[in-house]
This record gives structure tokens, C-alpha cells and sequence, in this order.
């Protein structure tokens, strides 16, 4: 059955087998980004590109999307002395 997510501040209706890809190509979202919506308990979880939006995100939640890629950082930390 569809549901509706928000993306980019807007209501979206997805089909039920409508994945993560669909909706970034969709929505005009580049490819290099990482997905994401939050729960009700703040807890962030993060979305696969072959994810069902159905399946794995709740009826009217919004989900983002991040340039980059998790575990990559932009700055090189490897001679930090700080710890």
C-alpha cells in the first residue's frame, strides 16, 4: 500500500516497492549521498539504496539525505595529538 515520507520539506507518496534509489532519482537528489530518517526514539537509521521505503521507513516520516559517504572524514586527524 503507498504511504507518504517528507522529503526536502515536502509530502511524497511512494508505491510499495519503491526503494531508496527511486525516490533520490525522483526527488533529484544526487547519487552520492547517504539516507536517513530518525525514529520517535531519536534514534537515527540509516537507509540502503535497495531499501523498500515501505518496508523499513514509518508512514509520514521524513527522510534526509547526506552528501558523503558514514565512516569517511574530510580531514585527516592521523597526527592529532589530542586525546
Amino acid at each position: 500500500m503507498p504511504q507518504s515520507v517528507i522529503v526536502n520539506g515536502e509530502e511524497i507518496l511512494v508505491g510499495e516497492n519503491t526503494t531508496i534509489t527511486v525516490l533520490r532519482k525522483a526527488a533529484g537528489i544526487s547519487d552520492e549521498t547517504i539516507a536517513f530518517y530518525q525514529t520517535d526514539n531519536d534514534v537515527v537509521r540509516l537507509l540502503q539504496d535497495d531499501d523498500v521505503i515501505t518496508e523499513q521507513v514509518p508512514e509520514g516520516a521524513t527522510i534526509e539525505f547526506h552528501p558523503g559517504q558514514i565512516g569517511l572524514r574530510s580531514e585527516d586527524h592521523s597526527n592529532d595529538t589530542r586525546r
